[in-house]
């Protein structure tokens, strides 16, 4: 079985449907965790800003995509408010752009003890191919010299790596204190792009190969990704503030994966939903 992590609010909850089901085209036997929380922040004014996890209605829909899709994959909803108390409250980049959940791929390690090593995606990635020889690859990088965190170029002039698409081998992790490094970084260091920057910051990552985080705009390029994030060049994402209207937009752009759309439909219909 592969294990896929996903950090999700209840906004962006149509990312994580393309998410599962693209994935499960392409690939089977996968344990799925999305990790997902009800929390509030507080400003410098002391006013709080809330925000809303994957709610019930939600789950159950997300747990029929998966059956529909691969009877032998399952998925666990993992409440992590207490591990983001515990663990990153408080820190000085509290206040970034950046929801609160994208911090939660620091907090892997703590949430998923019993998990060896997993794949974490963002929810603004789409998969159009079969990743588990990658996946087997990683897998076996278990010494201690090996690298933690494999995570795609970026910036191929300046080295900067991008953790919406990344594989962590947590054994190796819990081991060398990787992301005990980068929950320090986290709480301590004003970055530009807080869970990044201090995952960046804690020892070296390795990079995989860009067909597995594509970055850029395929169509024009002419390349056949496994696995495309939809961020920078490649636009737009399946959910920004213009909400349904901007899902619609989504599968009218990339016509390639309206096979997702359809699919959603017809277990709507299937379940009465």
């Amino acid at each position: 079985m592969m294990n896929i992590v996903m950090s999700a609010n209840d906004y962006v909850y149509c990312g994580v449907e393309l998410v599962i089901y693209s994935t499960l085209t392409h690939n089977k036997n996968i344990n799925w965790y999305i990790f997902t929380m009800n929390v509030a922040i507080r400003d410098d004014e002391g006013n709080y800003k809330a925000y809303k996890g994957i709610n019930d209605r939600q789950q159950e829909k997300l747990k029929k995509i998966v059956k529909y899709l691969d009877k032998n994959s399952n998925i666990t909803f993992i409440d992590c408010a207490p591990f983001y108390q515990k663990h990153l409250e408080g820190s000085v980049n509290e206040q970034s752009d950046f929801t609160p959940y994208a911090t939660l791929r620091l907090i892997m390690d703590k949430a998923l003890p019993y998990v060896n090593e997993t794949l974490y995606f963002d929810c603004d990635v789409g998969v159009m191919g079969n990743f588990e020889s990658m996946y087997r690859d990683c897998a076996q990088q278990k010494s201690e010299s090996c690298f933690a965190v494999y995570a795609d170029d970026a910036n191929q002039h300046e080295g900067e790596m991008v953790s919406g698409v990344m594989f962590l081998n947590l054994d190796t992790i819990r081991r060398n204190g990787f992301l005990d490094r980068a929950r320090d970084n986290y709480m301590k260091n004003f970055y530009m792009y807080p869970d990044q920057m201090a995952l960046r910051d804690s020892g070296a990552i390795a990079h995989l190969n860009n067909a597995y985080g594509y970055l850029w705009d395929y169509q024009k390029r002419n390349v056949n990704p496994i696995i495309v994030h939809f961020t920078n060049d490649l636009e737009p994402k399946i959910y920004d503030a213009r909400g349904q209207e901007n899902e619609q937009y989504f599968y009218r752009r990339f016509p390639e994966f309206a096979y997702v759309r359809t699919g959603l439909r017809l277990i709507d219909q299937i379940n009465g939903l």
